[in-house]
């Protein structure tokens, strides 16, 4: 009687065991997210945005686009344009008011969104403001 209690000890041991492990998050990493288009008017307004594909296994506590005149704007950069468009995954919309934008120049945008593994971006996209 007691081996049988000591094995059905064991076999309930080793199946929580395995069952707690199975279910362990992967490690977190920085998110994923893709740049939309980004559409200009001539007077320095416009319209762009993103999608935070995935997580990471971490909550995103920030999401945008970053504009600048330079390729691969980052949200550290001084010289940027920086939206914040809520939190957490799926597609975003950002709006730009009139006069953020020189017409007649070309600008670079990237969606970003963060998380505490850190700062992901999205391809670097060119637009022209139209003069």
């Amino acid at each position: 009687m007691k081996l049988r209690f000591k094995m059905v000890a064991m076999l309930v041991l080793v199946t929580g065991i395995m069952f707690a492990t199975s279910c362990k998050k992967e490690d977190p990493t920085a998110p994923t997210v893709t740049t939309s288009d980004f559409v200009a008017q001539q007077n320095g307004s416009g319209e762009g945005g993103g999608n935070v594909t995935a997580d990471g296994d971490a909550d995103v506590t920030a999401r945008g686009i970053v504009i600048g005149q330079t390729p691969n704007p980052a949200v550290t950069d001084q010289t940027v344009i920086k939206t914040t468009d809520g939190t957490g995954t799926g597609a975003f919309t950002s709006k730009l008011a009139s006069g953020k934008l020189a017409p007649g120049f070309t600008y670079h945008v990237r969606a970003y969104a963060t998380n505490s593994e850190g700062t992901s971006y999205g391809a670097d996209k060119t637009f022209d403001v139209p003069l």
